[in-house]
């Protein structure tokens, strides 16, 4: 599962889990299991993260941002002949 970004701004704003959790209204379980990569949010609960946070679901889960790499593209080496 993708990296994010999510403990880092809790701990930076002085929120534990469970603190955030409330304010995002979710279990601390799935906060717990979000930070830890293992559960993917819903969309609604990556903007409400991201607005707890004071930042945006693209900061706190940028490994998902589509523009990073687009659909259908592939990365390519060329290290033939090297």
């Amino acid at each position: 599962m993708p990296k994010n970004r999510v403990r880092e701004f809790r701990e930076k704003l002085g929120l534990s889990q469970v603190a955030l959790a409330r304010q995002a209204l979710c279990a601390s379980p799935t906060l717990s299991d979000i930070e830890r990569g293992k559960r993917l949010p819903w969309p609604k609960l990556k903007q409400v993260l991201a607005l707890v946070l004071q930042t945006t679901p693209e900061t706190l889960f940028p490994e998902e941002d589509p523009a990073a790499n687009p659909a259908g593209s592939t990365v390519v080496s060329n290290t033939e002949g090297k």
